[in-house]
């Protein structure tokens, strides 16, 4: 907290030569950081570790959405979408005691694409006249007063 007090607001891309962090410097020369939000705040700032926790909450808002709108669909999507949340939700505590490099932000990434997909796929039919609109061919607008 000490190192990214000196760069609150955008972190510093040498944080890793500050002497205070020669205390979890291991044997071989490697700092052994392993919480993410740790590394995302010493990179980015809090700044960057508030649009990353944004990314994520978007991504239960989504979810959350979508879990609203299967309240009439079939009950494999809802279990679908209470998956997701709970999944994403085991990633952002895994991530507080491994770093999310590698496969693990892989799959925090993936889970935030499905997430808005999912929003966008379980999202409510439209109403009959904005969706017979959209299916009519385009025709020419009647010019004003031509009845």
């Amino acid at each position: 907290i000490r190192v990214a007090s000196e760069n609150p607001w955008f972190g510093s891309t040498t944080f890793h030569e500050h002497p205070e962090m020669e205390a979890i410097r291991q044997s071989s020369g490697l700092l052994d950081l392993v919480n993410h939000y740790a590394i995302v705040v010493l990179n980015a700032g809090y700044t960057g570790l508030t649009l990353f926790l944004l990314v994520l909450l978007s991504a239960f808002a989504a979810l959350f959405r979508a879990l609203r709108n299967t309240a009439n669909a079939p009950v494999d999507q809802r279990i679908l979408c209470r998956a997701m949340i709970f999944s994403l939700i085991g990633q952002m505590v895994a991530i507080t005691s491994t770093s999310a490099l590698g496969r693990v932000g892989l799959i925090i990434w993936s889970f935030v694409a499905i997430a808005a997909a999912a929003d966008l796929i379980l999202r409510p039919e439209r109403s009959a006249t904005t969706s017979a609109r959209q299916a009519a061919p385009y025709s020419k607008p009647r010019p004003f007063g031509a009845g």
